[in-house]
């Protein structure tokens, strides 16, 4: 999942659970938005930690091999 897609659910997960603890203490509501605002903070530390730690492509140079026929 993209990374803005993974940060506009956090936050829809994070607005629901602090609307179920301001408005009304709703435990459906809270526990299933809880686990959603968990999920999308896990996906977003393991997006950002992929692009900060995977090589890039121009790191590898190719390799030219003459052949004498």
């Amino acid at each position: 999942m993209p990374l803005g897609l993974s940060f506009v659910n956090f936050i829809n997960a994070a607005i629901w659970t602090a609307y179920s603890l301001i408005y009304q203490i709703d435990i459906y509501v809270l526990v299933c938005n809880d686990l959603g605002t968990l999920a999308c903070a896990s996906q977003i530390i393991v997006n950002v930690y992929y692009l900060l730690y995977t090589p890039t492509v121009n790191a590898i140079e190719p390799v030219n091999v003459d052949i004498d026929v």
